[in-house]
């Protein structure tokens, strides 16, 4: 447990230097949303909440899959999972304190993108915040699980981070599909990481600001979370310390 919140402060450390990953997840994010959306200054429309979970489900797939994943692999192809593994006795503190770091990290940008555009758009910045902060609080540990997959795959750093940001856009532009066959649907909510979030995000802004639920679209998330940890925790052991690329 030591080793584990040593490894969580030094990634703390780490992302507060990266001033990169910053602007990817949050500058753009905001400033591409008052670009797309400048009208929501005179008047706010009635399907925000769509495009809001929307920007909220890119900045959190793209913190879990290139914060968390891709750095995961990154980490593995410049040694440094190898070293720090022998000196730890295991890879596990460092994943796990890299995972919680991450995902406190999630939590800031969030909070301070939802904060941001709250107030310039006039929308209720505390009802927005607390469905932010239980969207996050859900999805990002099933999403850090399922992203125990990149650092198993053989492929080189310099491409897989550029591959995976169009992944990303992609899949976030697929949330609103309709099949046409329930059946389709779910399938598709569930393999889908981004529509699964997307999906996650409105059902927790019926609570919030509806006190509604429905009870169906919630098995079926809890189904993809399922799923999700599954896939982490049957993994977790080929995430492996040593490069596959260099040999």
């Amino acid at each position: 447990m030591n080793q584990t919140i040593e490894y969580f402060k030094y990634f703390n450390k780490e992302n507060l230097a990266n001033k990169m990953t910053g602007f990817y997840t949050l500058i753009i994010p905001i400033a591409f949303m008052l670009f797309t959306n400048y009208s929501w200054i005179n008047e706010t429309p009635d399907y925000y909440m769509s495009i809001v979970s929307a920007f909220w489900t890119f900045i959190i797939l793209l913190s879990i899959f290139s914060g968390y994943g891709i750095a995961l692999l990154i980490n593995r192809e410049n040694g440094f999972l190898k070293v720090f593994s022998f000196i730890s006795g295991s890879k596990t503190p460092i994943i796990i304190g890299k995972m919680f770091s991450q995902i406190l990290y999630l939590f800031v940008v969030l909070f301070v993108f939802t904060v941001t555009i709250g107030f310039l758009f006039q929308l209720n910045v505390f009802l927005l915040t607390i469905n932010v902060i239980l969207l996050a609080a859900v999805i990002s540990v099933p999403l850090s699980f399922l992203a125990l997959v990149i650092p198993t795959l053989s492929v080189r750093q310099e491409t897989i981070a550029p591959a995976f940001m169009l992944v990303i856009v992609l899949l976030v532009n697929t949330v609103t599909f309709d099949f046409q066959s329930s059946v389709i649907n779910t399938i598709f909510t569930i393999i889908n990481p981004a529509a699964l979030t997307y999906d996650l995000s409105l059902l927790i802004s019926d609570v919030v600001w509806n006190a509604s639920f429905d009870i169906n679209q919630g098995i079926v998330i809890l189904i993809g979370i399922v799923i999700y940890i599954g896939i982490g925790l049957l993994i977790i052991n080929r995430v492996g310390v040593t490069s596959l690329t260099q040999r």
